[in-house]
């Protein structure tokens, strides 16, 4: 797979740099990428394949782990590859739309995955890598919950809380996490100014944000301290103020985030 993950990686580095914006190139470039990642996942034996089964099978064989860190990897290189189409000020594209839903399945998938690891013992997904590849999993999930199926809102809710949980975990263990919690809360940031500037367009930022996880990710439109309450959008921060750039359902639903990730903030302490 890593063969697969450096094509990925080195297909949105290629579009940032090019200073013509080729949306049939790109989209021939995504789908090599996309029969590749298929074409893995076929080449599977059967017992390797995820499901709740086979997860409990590789555990009895001591292989849990090493299972579940294939099919987070696996889940995370599709991610990446289908980021680029959550962009709600893109241009329709043929396949536009359904590489959107890719993204957002094989975000929901790695979350699920790894709530899986962290209830079988011999299965826990607990290496520093995993903290930045979660917030990349739970910033697609994000960007679901503001902006998607409002019948979906729930259960989306539940996979970021989920995440987030392995998040507080693997700060225990990481103290480095805190650094990738804090791309994650400049990133909700940066989704709900989406309504008004394209702050989803594949750009540095967001390539930053996506492949660099090493380094502190700054506020994409003006530098600002991550724990100042005056840094979040007003909609937030004001009940009785209702701001003309964003709808109501967009101001609940950006409350619902602050207070989940307040409380992450809280117990991670």
């Amino acid at each position: 797979m890593a063969t697969i993950y450096s094509h990925i990686s080195d297909l949105t580095k290629r579009i940032i740099k090019s200073t013509i914006w080729d949306e049939e190139a790109i989209e021939d470039a995504v789908r090599e990428s996309a029969v590749e990642l298929t074409a893995f996942e076929e080449s599977l034996p059967i017992t390797m394949r995820y499901s709740p089964s086979n997860l409990s099978l590789q555990v009895d064989r001591g292989l849990g782990r090493n299972f579940i860190a294939l099919h987070l990897g696996y889940n995370h290189y599709a991610t990446l590859l289908y980021y680029q189409y959550l962009d709600r000020n893109r241009p329709s594209t043929t396949n536009g739309v359904a590489y959107a839903k890719r993204c957002k399945h094989h975000a929901t998938l790695f979350s699920e995955i790894l709530e899986a690891s962290r209830n079988h013992g011999g299965a826990e997904a607990l290496y520093n890598i995993v903290g930045h590849v979660t917030v990349v999993s739970s910033s697609v999930l994000l960007h679901s919950f503001l902006f998607g199926d409002p019948s979906e809102v729930d259960y989306i809710r539940q996979r970021i809380e989920s995440n987030f949980e392995s998040l507080v975990q693997l700060r225990r263990y990481w103290p480095s996490v805190e650094l990738m919690i804090n791309r994650l809360i400049v990133f909700q940031r940066s989704c709900l100014r989406s309504e008004t500037s394209n702050t989803h367009r594949l750009d540095k930022w967001m390539v930053k944000f996506l492949l660099q996880h090493a380094l502190a990710l700054d506020d994409k439109e003006f530098e600002e301290d991550v724990d100042d309450l005056s840094s979040w959008p007003l909609s937030i921060q004001d009940s009785h103020v209702e701001p003309t750039h964003v709808d109501i359902g967009l101001m609940e639903r950006s409350r619902v985030t602050k207070e989940i990730i307040d409380d992450m903030r809280m117990r991670r302490k």
